[in-house]
């Protein structure tokens, strides 16, 4: 099975995923896989901000899925 890590950035890359207690949310994801996404976007820069799910692999794959924010 082919996994990725996933992550809630910035539109510019900058990770939101990391706690005030200093914890990484980031999150081990495969094909088919539902994941929700924790991430201090609005608390750390406002409203309006924009959000993008970001992603690696060991493997040379891409990943694309949809981002609902505050949905849960």
């Amino acid at each position: 099975m082919v996994t990725f890590t996933i992550w809630a950035a910035l539109y510019d890359s900058r990770a939101v995923n990391r706690g005030k207690d200093g914890v990484d949310h980031s999150y081990r994801s495969a094909q088919g896989q539902v994941n929700y996404l924790w991430n201090l976007a609005v608390e750390q820069y406002g409203s309006g901000v924009s959000v993008r799910v970001n992603s690696t692999s060991m493997q040379n794959i891409t990943a694309s899925g949809v981002w609902s924010p505050d949905s849960v």
